[in-house]
């Protein structure tokens, strides 16, 4: 997927949720504190659960990509369904306009082709260890921007400076990749694919930026965050399932291998817990600031590979990883608003 910054701007725009009816909640600097200690541990965990999903997307890399995206979203869906369900049973007020409907589903085709499928693409041809840094630069930058564009969400210079230091961590991180891909088992690709590969796994960071403003704006509305995750989830596995179905057909989804089959409903279950808590933070917390603790995962995945992929120690990890750590230190914690 190639989305625009024009694209980018009328999807997040058109997702503007009404102010009519939403109070405002006055926290104390106590409250605050103790919000930006919870969703800060919220995107850590998130981090963690992330990290395991991508090692089980890795481990099923040779299945089509629409496939596996489209049980990926699978355990998502089910458990949203169950937690709107209960809502309902308890008649809390659950459903919001039609058109809130509609805006959260174009949302979620372009979270689930252009940053899950596009994601799944990339690690197949550029490994785990670099598809996770390549995204996350591009959901670092583009996050910030468009928090502070649509929702007006504070970058000083210091939380910038962050960003860019954990830019360059992810830039060595990506090179260590490069130098510890192991020659004798991994794939090789032409430049063109390479490059193709990179740009739409870049592209992925780009639809994972626009998601989290967009649940960002509706879960600190009036719109309850397991409704939001319910309809994200269900246009993930129609649009995924039914392209499945059409690549495929029924014979080739019946053909998809035991093992297979455990490693893409291992990598559901891990991204279903990732993207709750990470959901619960955005409630909390700013995006830049969500989007910068959960890039821990990248250093998660690089160290991952090496352990779990056999893939080679060098400088540049021990590098990436240090540096990886100074940014999120440096990063400014939101502040108190009177």
């Amino acid at each position: 997927m190639s989305t625009g910054s024009e694209e980018a701007a009328d999807i997040v725009e058109a997702c503007d949720t009404p102010r009519a009816g939403t109070s405002q909640v006055k926290q104390t600097p106590a409250q605050h504190s103790r919000a930006v200690l919870v969703g800060t541990l919220l995107a850590l965990v998130s981090a963690v659960f992330y990290t395991l999903t991508n090692m089980c997307l890795r481990a099923a890399a040779n299945c089509d990509i629409y496939w596996v995206s489209c049980i990926k979203a699978a355990p998502t869906f089910v458990i949203a369904a169950a937690l709107v369900a209960s809502r309902v049973r308890r008649g809390a007020p659950t459903y919001p306009s039609h058109t809130i409907v509609a805006k959260l589903f174009l949302t979620g085709l372009v979270a689930h082709i252009g940053g899950n499928v596009a994601f799944q693409y990339g690690l197949g041809v550029v490994g785990l260890a670099a598809a996770v840094p390549l995204t996350f630069s591009t959901i670092i930058v583009g996050g910030a921007v468009l928090g502070r564009v649509f929702l007006h969400e504070s970058i000083t210079y210091r939380s910038a400076a962050a960003m860019g230091l954990l830019c360059a961590s992810i830039a060595l991180l990506g090179w260590h990749t490069e130098l510890a891909r192991p020659t004798e088992s991994a794939a090789r690709f032409d430049a063109w694919t390479t490059a193709l590969a990179v740009g739409v796994t870049c592209a992925s960071g780009l639809a994972y930026s626009i998601l989290g403003v967009v649940i960002r704006r509706m879960v600190t509305g009036a719109i309850d965050s397991s409704f939001v995750l319910l309809i994200i989830s269900i246009s993930g596995v129609l649009s995924l399932g039914l392209t499945s179905l059409y690549r495929l057909g029924p014979a080739g989804i019946a053909a998809t291998g035991a093992e297979d089959w455990t490693w893409m409903i291992w990598a559901g279950v891990f991204n279903a817990g990732g993207f709750f808590l990470l959901t619960k933070a955005l409630h909390l917390i700013p995006v830049a600031y969500v989007n910068v603790v959960n890039a821990s995962q990248t250093a998660m995945a690089a160290v991952a590979g090496v352990l779990y992929f056999r893939e080679l120690t060098t400088a540049a990890l021990a590098a990436g990883v240090a540096l990886m750590l100074v940014g999120i230190l440096l990063m400014e914690r939101p502040r108190h608003q009177p």
